[in-house]
């Protein structure tokens, strides 16, 4: 059968027709059927649905495998473009305006709630614009079953653009991070077995973390240990004066913080 739609003096006729034999002739059989009630009811849910701030989709789907789709006024407004404007440059297909990758998500949705699945939610990219931009949406969907194995999915759309945009930008500088951390252990770990003495001196609160000495006992050095503990270990070790000087400068609370506030992160004597 094929199915069109006519509407005379303000009823609307379902007409299906097929080509047949009729007493041995060729015939084009057709059967009309007024379902101008059930237009009517839609074009009262269109009004209704046009009436909400948000994006509201309703898709209907007959037990032909037939899916309309309506989109409200607000779901046109969020993607930042008119109804009149997105339908002449997406014409062709129903998921036309869906960013190419995205598409099977929303097949695989329509075929899941056909086998039964009442709610649905995905994520997926929707184009707008002569230039193919898009927005990131988010489709929660609910499911209504009638009588013919008929459905409509009534959906709910949200602008997400800005919470993927941020989401990537965290991932990236988890990225990131996590390359300055490998980068910074390395570093150590180096640093710990080139170095006769190495460790780490919290400025702050004016106290040795930690600290490892190769190649010779450590008696003198230990973890706590304050700037005046360790500059009276140095007074012992370190017999030239300017030496000393220089090295309780380097250490110097104030001058570590003041470095430390200009960006200037390494120091050395």
């Amino acid at each position: 059968y094929r199915t069109t739609y006519r509407i005379v003096n303000d009823k609307k006729y379902q007409i299906r027709a097929k080509l047949a034999q009729w007493n041995g002739i060729d015939a084009y059989i057709a059967v009309a059927v007024d379902v101008t009630s059930d237009y009517k009811r839609q074009i009262h849910l269109q009004e209704l649905v046009d009436r909400i701030p948000g994006g509201v989709g309703v898709f209907r789907m007959n037990s032909n495998g037939r899916i309309s789709v309506y989109l409200n006024d607000g779901f046109f407004n969020m993607i930042h473009t008119t109804r009149q404007e997105h339908n002449a440059l997406y014409p062709d297909k129903v998921w036309s305006d869906v960013f190419e990758e995205d598409r099977p998500k929303i097949t695989q949705l329509i075929e899941d709630v056909k086998h039964g699945l009442d709610h649905a939610e995905i994520e997926y990219r929707n184009y707008y614009g002569a230039d193919r931009k898009y927005v990131w949406l988010k489709l929660r969907g609910s499911a209504v079953r009638f009588q013919e194995n008929s459905v409509i999915l009534y959906c709910l759309y949200t602008d997400i653009s800005n919470e993927i945009t941020y989401q990537r930008e965290l991932e990236k500088n988890n990225v990131l991070l996590k390359r300055q951390y490998e980068l910074e252990s390395m570093r150590r770990r180096t640093m710990e077995k080139n170095s006769a003495v190495y460790g780490s001196y919290d400025v702050t609160h004016d106290r040795l973390l930690d600290v490892r000495v190769n190649d010779y006992p450590n008696n003198i050095l230990y973890p706590g240990m304050c700037f005046e503990d360790l500059y009276a270990v140095l007074k012992e070790k370190v017999p030239d004066t300017h030496d000393l000087n220089q090295l309780k400068q380097m250490f110097s609370q104030k001058r570590m913080l003041k470095h430390y506030e200009e960006g200037e992160l390494e120091n050395s004597v």
